[in-house]
C-alpha cells in the first residue's frame, strides 16, 4: 500500500503521523523521538523542514545517549542536509549540528570527524560565537595515541582563537583548552 501512494500522499501520511504522535505523546516523545523524526523527515517541505530538523537533532542525541553512534550519525546528517535547503535556519543551529555530528562521527571511528568539527569551529568563529567555537574546538579530540609525533596545525589555530575569543579569565573551559593545546603541542 505504501509503494502505490505517490510523493505527495506519502508527504502528508508522514506529517499526519507525526503529528498524531506529538498529541498522543505530548512532551513525553522521548522513546518516540526515532519515530517522530523519520515520520517528519519524510514528510518535509521546505516550509516545514524546521519540525523535522528538530527531532532529527533529538533522536541524534537520543541515539548518542544510548551508545549509537552511527544512528546518531545518520540523524545528524539528514538535519544537516535538510538545514542546508531551509533558508529559515538559523547559521547557529548548523553550528550545533556540524558540532553534534563531528562528536558522533569521532565515537563511530569515522576520520572525517576532524574535518567537520574545523568547519563548525571556523563557522562560529566567524560568527564571533565563543560558547559554541569552544564546543567544537573540545569536541575535536584525537586521543592520546593518534598521531604521535604530529601536531595538527589547524586544531591549534581553532584552539588559540577559541582562547583569544574567550579572553583571559578563569573558566573551566580556559583550563580545557588550554590542556587541549598542551596535549597537541607535546
Amino acid at each position: 500500500l505504501y509503494e502505490d501512494l505517490g510523493v505527495t500522499r506519502r508527504t502528508r501520511v508522514h506529517r499526519a503521523v507525526g503529528e498524531a504522535m506529538e498529541r498522543l505523546y505530548g512532551a513525553d516523545t522521548d522513546e518516540r523521538v526515532g519515530e517522530l523524526a523519520r515520520h517528519f523527515l519524510l514528510a518535509t517541505r521546505p516550509t516545514d523542514a524546521e519540525k523535522a530538523i528538530f527531532y532529527a537533532r533529538r533522536a541524534g542525541d537520543a541515539a548518542l545517549k544510548a551508545l549509537a553512534p552511527d544512528d546518531a550519525v545518520r540523524y545528524f546528517s539528514q538535519a544537516l542536509e535538510l538545514a542546508a535547503h531551509s533558508a529559515a535556519t538559523e547559521p547557529t543551529v548548523r553550528i550545533d549540528l556540524l558540532t553534534c555530528l563531528g562528536a558522533a562521527q569521532r565515537l563511530a571511528g569515522i576520520a572525517e570527524f576532524r574535518e567537520t568539527l574545523l568547519e563548525a569551529a571556523r563557522s562560529a568563529q566567524r560568527l564571533g560565537d565563543t560558547d559554541r567555537l569552544v564546543a567544537a574546538v573540545l569536541a575535536n579530540n584525537r586521543g592520546w595515541f593518534s598521531a604521535l609525533g604530529q601536531v595538527d596545525t589547524d586544531k591549534v589555530e581553532m584552539l588559540e582563537a577559541a582562547l583569544e575569543s574567550l579572553g583571559d579569565g578563569d573558566s573551566a573551559e580556559r583550563a580545557r583548552l588550554l590542556a587541549t593545546l598542551c596535549s597537541e603541542l607535546h
